[in-house]
């Protein structure tokens, strides 16, 4: 590992590099940390993104069980000025206080397992949810902690790291839990200045199609699809999402079986699409999809609204207060927790939008769009970020 060692670094942490949410976060603060000047090298325990998609940042992959004392190894070498965690166990508890000495660290919480966090997210969400709804999702954790071992990644940060969430839904957690004070950065697009779709693109789009985009993940709720699709006949459903570990790979196949059983034909699954397939099928789709209960965020909502679709989400979590805040007039929103209400629902909100105009539902996407460069672009990300740690960096350079 050949690393210079009189330029400035900054560290990132994040456990598992693959195709998601965590892993944009990852990329917009790569990109923060270069225009800084900084020379940014990152530490994980499985990449699977394909080469070359990764070359901004210098990435080191280490054994699981190892990764505690190869980060040890790595700021002991570097003293880096920043520490950035995206995923995985905290570095509050990995790296000893004379390392910290001099450095910014930096706590991204994208999604939290603690199980104290687990308990009161639950706990909250009877203020909001029916008890079918929250019994599914404590079984579906359940699940999850039947299939892997997970050991506890959200030990209580250090007051003196700077703790940032993705949405105030996860702050609002993370303060009651924790009682210690965070900030919301929302993530953003990763480029600085997005182009929407002109009007012929706009009105060339596929008029019965929906997209779903997103991890094969069972909290993402796939499994509702064959029982949702029955309301929407007239519509085809295109679901793009990656599949890194086995566990994914198995919820994927389980879901092909699935629907090939019940021989149901308005479902297209796609799995490891690359960028341009992702970017053409949103292009001609008129609406995202996204079951997800309670999403921490949802990075497939922006991306959705880039490309001209209207978001069809849960009254929950993330999500929903994305939508309702700041495109309330183009989003659409289901309240239903089980799939055939979900069904039913979707079907009445397609039904509406079916009798909007081409010129109609453009003005609305502009509308939108305006929103999303103006709240949602990279520069948006970077001044949000900048009027978080700029005086914490003066003291450290």
């Amino acid at each position: 590992m050949n690393i210079n060692c009189n330029i400035q670094h900054a560290l990132i942490w994040h456990k598992e590099l693959y195709v998601g949410g965590g892993t944009h976060v990852y990329r917009l603060f790569v990109k923060y940390l270069k225009e800084l000047g900084f020379n940014v090298i990152t530490i994980t325990t499985s990449y699977v993104l394909e080469k070359g998609d990764e070359e901004e940042s210098k990435v080191i992959v280490v054994n699981k069980s190892l990764f505690r004392d190869e980060i040890i190894k790595l700021v002991t070498k570097l003293r880096p000025k920043i520490i950035v965690r995206i995923s995985g166990p905290l570095l509050d508890r990995v790296i000893p206080p004379v390392l910290k000495k001099n450095t910014i660290i930096i706590n991204y919480i994208h999604f939290p397992y603690d199980a104290t966090i687990r308990l009161m997210e639950s706990i909250l969400r009877l203020k909001n949810i029916s008890l079918i709804a929250l019994v599914d999702d404590i079984a579906i954790n359940l699940l999850r902690a039947l299939l892997f071992k997970r050991e506890s990644e959200m030990d209580r940060p250090s007051e003196n790291s700077i703790i940032l969430t993705n949405s105030n839904f996860t702050r609002y957690i993370v303060e009651t839990v924790w009682g210690i004070n965070a900030y919301t950065l929302y993530p953003t697009l990763l480029e600085e200045s997005p182009k929407p779709l002109n009007y012929d693109a706009f009105a060339n789009k596929v008029k019965n199609l929906i997209a779903m985009l997103g991890t094969y993940t069972i909290g993402k709720r796939y499994h509702f699809i064959p029982i949702v699709a029955k309301h929407l006949r007239n519509y085809g459903i295109v679901i793009m999402g990656s599949t890194p570990s086995q566990l994914n790979k198995l919820y994927y196949k389980t879901l092909s079986l699935i629907n090939n059983m019940l021989n149901v034909r308005n479902i297209l699954m796609l799995s490891n699409v690359d960028e341009s397939v992702k970017k053409y099928i949103l292009s001609r789709s008129v609406a995202l999809l996204h079951l997800r209960f309670f999403e921490h965020f949802g990075i497939a909502i922006l991306e959705g609204i880039k490309y001209g679709n209207i978001p069809l989400v849960h009254t929950s979590g993330g999500q929903y207060e994305i939508c309702k805040n700041f495109f309330p007039h183009w989003c659409r929103f289901f309240a239903s927790v089980n799939p055939n209400d979900i069904g039913i629902e979707l079907s009445k909100i397609l039904d509406e939008l079916s009798s909007y105009t081409v010129d109609e539902l453009y003005r609305g996407y502009v509308k939108a769009f305006d929103v999303l460069k103006r709240r949602f672009s990279f520069n948006t990300f970077k001044e949000n970020l900048d009027s978080m740690i700029k005086s914490f960096l003066h003291e450290v350079m």
